[in-house]
């Protein structure tokens, strides 16, 4: 009897538990965002690099991925493929040429390295030159395999 009792307390903790510790998820925000603050990520190591032509390990990897949008992403379904920095794209000549159309709507940041310190918006130059940075590296880019 004693140890039904020690049970049943057992099972009404857990019930108090699961009532009190599930509070309801707040419902953003929208009309009012908040900017600026600061955002603290978990990681396995600690961070080496943030430039994706070098990057090798996963910790980097985590978090250069909060950063930098590709063209493509992979979507929540295994083996989905889904546009990002891209709207859409072709596979042509029996896959060995893939053509990208570029969003309409897709801006650099504000950095002093652009005329005025201004952002601008994307070009198909800018996606050349990320992967000739890779292509042109060998030797420099430990993930330069995947582009050769």
């Amino acid at each position: 009897m004693k140890n039904f009792g020690h049970l049943l307390f057992f099972v009404f903790i857990l019930i108090l538990s699961g009532i009190f510790c599930n509070p309801a998820q707040k419902e953003q925000n929208k009309s009012n965002p908040k900017y600026g603050g600061m955002l603290k990520i978990s990681c396995l190591g600690s961070l080496e690099i943030l430039d994706p032509q070098k990057i090798v390990f996963s910790t980097d990897l985590q978090v250069a991925s909060l950063l930098y949008e590709g063209l493509v992403q992979f979507g929540e379904k295994a083996g989905n493929i889904e546009p990002c920095l891209a709207e859409n794209w072709q596979i042509l000549d029996r896959g060995n040429r893939l053509v990208f159309t570029l969003r309409d709507n897709v801006y650099f940041h504000d950095d002093p390295c652009f005329p005025g310190g201004k952002g601008r918006k994307l070009n198909a130059g800018d996606v050349l030159y990320s992967f000739q940075r890779i292509a042109s590296a060998q030797g420099k880019c430990p993930n330069y395999y995947l582009f050769a």
